[in-house]
């Protein structure tokens, strides 16, 4: 295992980071399509709110409300009769103990060891450092062909990776995972660089970690969104977006990246408000980050073939294919592919096997009939444009962005029973 030093910079990190004094989270439960209407447009007109769980059709959103917006907040819900639960009083309680535990446990890491940590969240330069070492250290070690590549560079010039892992030279039919294109959903990146450590350590060695590496390659794209998760953690947990700079006339920073893609885009489930966490951008793929994505999803689709692409967002308890709009965008009734039965039968099989592992409960089906329309997001683009046939958005466990690192381990260990599933079922 390659050692790396960890610089670890606690004091000046807490001196930027943002708590969130006294912000309030809600449950909403719209009971009619009029109410969960109401709360989409809400959510796609008022900066001041910030939905962590979108009006969806399972019955409940999460909303995040400053002290100084709430009177007003509670002023524009007065006139309907939605349900209402508090979620948590004072956000700044479960972040400041988050950022305490995380820092105490980064600070006790000795030098002599990896500077990732598979059981925790890692920051990005440790990540980057992982990714740099693998074709010459692990992947070495563990005779696998590991080619790293950098496809890109965000808005802040940072360099986005691109990583294969193979067993030979060989080009052979492959599976995608990418994540982070959110920048606050942490147990993404930690879950997959669990799936990548798996297959790489594993190999030789486990009969399953064998088969899936001997027949098929395996892409992964970590870090989509690198200056948003930078900036998640230096200074606001909650950022969602990338950090492209504010458009004319606004000082709100940032593009939400899955709304971004050049696939229906601008027309449900976005907002052209610069300042709104769904911002879709100054036009289709006008981000540097998906650009980046979208020419190395095509690329290792010619060269490949890639039969599942999932991108990985946190959280919710989904398995989700496409598509995510409705029809003639109208947002009453869902569109579904031609092969939605398929694609679905498919989602069945991987979701019970997920659910097999802890008892959880998970949702299948497209996105749109799942949770909301939207537009512009990884997986639909994957399937419209190069043609992948299984384009998957798995939304993650948990119930808060800020997750206790416990939950990287079993997040890992059910997402690696779906995919151990899925490429059984499409094999047969």
């Amino acid at each position: 295992m390659r050692v790396f030093l960890l610089v670890l910079c606690v004091a000046s990190a807490l001196a930027e980071r943002f708590y969130y004094d006294g912000y309030t989270v809600y449950d909403l439960y719209p009971e009619s399509l009029e109410e969960l209407e109401f709360l989409n447009q809400l959510m796609h007109s008022d900066s001041n709110l910030d939905f962590w769980e979108e009006p969806n059709r399972m019955g409940k959103c999460t909303v995040m409300v400053s002290p100084e917006y709430q009177p007003t907040f509670m002023s524009t819900l007065s006139g309907h009769s939605i349900k209402m639960e508090v979620n948590q009083e004072d956000v700044s309680a479960n972040l400041k103990k988050f950022w305490s535990e995380l820092d105490a446990r980064r600070s006790m890491r000795s030098p002599e060891t990896t500077a990732l940590d598979f059981e925790d969240f890692n920051t990005l330069e440790d990540i980057n450092a992982y990714l740099e070492s693998l074709p010459s250290g692990d992947c070495q070690d563990a005779g696998l062909v590991c080619e790293l590549r950098v496809i890109g560079q965000s808005v802040e010039n940072r360099d986005i990776y691109s990583l294969r892992v193979a067993s030979s030279s060989e080009n052979k039919k492959s599976f995608w995972i990418d994540s982070t294109i959110h920048a606050r959903e942490w147990l993404a990146p930690a879950t997959t660089l669990k799936i990548l450590n798996n297959l790489v350590v594993n190999y030789g060695n486990d009969e399953t970690v064998n088969h899936l590496l001997d027949n098929y390659d395996w892409h992964f794209v970590i870090m989509v969104n690198p200056d948003g998760y930078e900036y998640s953690w230096e200074s606001s947990r909650y950022w969602r977006k990338n950090r492209q700079l504010p458009p004319s006339g606004s000082n709100c920073y940032g593009v939400d990246l899955n709304r971004n893609h050049n696939i229906n885009w601008g027309q449900e489930g976005v907002s052209t408000n610069p300042c709104m966490e769904t911002y879709c951008g100054s036009g289709a793929a006008s981000e540097p980050e998906v650009q980046a994505l979208q020419d190395e999803i095509t690329r290792v689709n010619q060269l490949n073939e890639i039969i599942v692409l999932m991108t990985f967002h946190s959280y919710g308890y989904y398995w989700m294919h496409p598509w995510g709009n409705t029809i003639d965008f109208e947002g009453r009734v869902c569109e579904r592919a031609d092969d939605h039965d398929e694609m679905y039968d498919l989602a069945v099989v991987v979701a019970d096997a997920i659910e097999s592992r802890y008892g959880t409960s998970w949702t299948r089906g497209s996105s749109c009939e799942v949770i909301y329309a939207t537009t512009g997001g990884t997986n639909d683009w994957a399937k419209a444009v190069p043609g992948i046939k299984h384009a998957i958005c798995p939304e993650l466990r948990g119930n808060d962005f800020v997750i206790p690192a416990s939950n990287i381990d079993m997040s890992f260990q059910e997402i690696w029973a779906g995919l151990v599933a899925q490429e059984a079922e499409l094999n047969q």
